[in-house]
């Protein structure tokens, strides 16, 4: 049997992507391979959380609730990066796809020949309300970040706890590695396949992906992610995963990886980070 085919279909979709005023480098960047790739774009101006007043910062943002969740509160970055999206998904609403994208994120060549075959694909069959192309590494690299993650935790909050807490703690941790390490296995050898078979899939992950920057939306899905993010509580690539766990959103991520973040180029502008490895 041969390959099914995706009849590619015009669709309501809007690119957007998100830059500060300052950031002329990253626009030029931005704006030369999205006009060859051939996509039609708006610029949305991000939100500097630095530039907040104490005053718009209550306002916008809610830190009880943040804290609650996150053990810590959000930084002025975090929260200027989350009200940018929010920017973005407000546009969304009106239409039933939108790409949103950071300015640092490099793109393949085909990317918009990509982008209409998966749209195609989900108007056959309804598999997501969020599809994202920029994530952290699988395999061992997840289980680096993951493992270091939970060393800052430990440092950060569980130090200097109770004996009862440093228990319950390490129990909630081995529990969590006796499915994060076989799945992450999963994912690499699932990679791996498709790399060898040339092949690529909207593929879903059984555990939370982080990064936002670069992912296509749903109007399905961006209503339920907003229903999350009324107030900001959470950093904009957490957004999403609280979506999926709270509001049944429908989360895959395209694999093998295509699209990444030039953070060591750029580090992160709007969280002011001169430069980042993954």
């Amino acid at each position: 049997m041969g390959k099914k085919k995706y009849l590619i279909i015009f669709v309501d979709m809007k690119v957007l992507y998100i830059n500060l005023e300052k950031d002329i480098k990253r626009r030029n960047f931005m704006e030369q391979q999205l006009k060859e790739i051939g996509f039609e774009y708006e610029r949305i101006p991000a939100v500097d959380g630095r530039a907040l007043s104490e005053i718009e910062v209550s306002e916008l943002y809610d830190s009880q609730t943040s804290i609650k969740y996150n053990k810590k509160d959000l930084t002025r970055g975090e929260i200027g990066c989350a009200l940018s999206h929010k920017k973005c998904h407000e546009i969304a609403r009106d239409y039933e796809y939108t790409l949103i994208l950071e300015d640092d994120v490099a793109l393949p060549k085909n990317f918009k020949e990509i982008v209409d075959k998966q749209v195609a694909k989900n108007n056959a069959k309804k598999r997501w309300d969020y599809l994202q192309f920029d994530y952290p590494k699988i395999g061992l690299g997840y289980v680096k970040l993951w493992i270091d993650s939970v060393s800052l935790t430990y440092s950060l909050y569980i130090y200097d706890k109770s004996i009862f807490k440093k228990f319950l703690f390490w129990g909630v941790i081995v529990c969590k590695g006796a499915y994060v390490i076989p799945i992450t296995l999963f994912e690499w050898l699932r990679d791996k396949l498709y790399v060898l078979l040339k092949t690529n899939k909207a593929a879903l992950f059984y555990r939370p992906l982080y990064h936002a920057g670069c992912y296509i939306i749903t109007l399905e899905g961006c209503k339920k992610v907003c229903s999350v993010s009324k107030d900001i509580i959470f950093a904009a690539d957490r957004i999403h995963n609280q979506a999926r766990l709270r509001k049944g959103l429908k989360v895959r991520a395209f694999c093998p990886r295509i699209v990444y973040q030039k953070r060591e180029e750029f580090g992160s502008s709007i969280q002011g980070i001169k430069n980042y490895k993954e």
